[in-house]
């Protein structure tokens, strides 16, 4: 029994410490709307030309959702010119896209 509590005890004590740090992840989520300017395969970087004329570059990886196109990321080099969103997470550092919506 005794050890039963302690790894109901651990098991409470990750779930406490994990819950805030996905919450806040799923918080900082933000998105850009634009025109894909370029894409570089190797570097695993896109960049997007918001409407004031901006360039935001962004990484993405193999963990990125791609709708829209051929709906993969080896695909979105095909894709330079057009319009898309791209919703991304920002540590203060690199800006990493989750998804990339591409309109059509």
């Amino acid at each position: 029994m005794r050890s039963f509590k302690r790894t109901a005890m651990v098991a409470l004590i990750a779930l406490a410490v994990a819950l805030p740090a996905t919450v806040a992840w799923a918080q900082n989520e933000q998105s850009v709307r634009g025109q894909l300017v370029s894409v570089d395969p190797d570097t695993q970087t896109l960049v997007v030309k918001d409407a004031t004329g901006a360039q935001i570059q962004i990484v993405y990886n193999e963990s990125t959702r791609v709708s829209g196109g051929d709906g993969t990321i080896a695909g979105l080099a095909a894709e330079v010119g057009s319009q898309v969103t791209v919703y991304y997470t920002d540590d203060g550092m690199t800006k990493t896209a989750t998804r990339i919506e591409i309109q059509g």
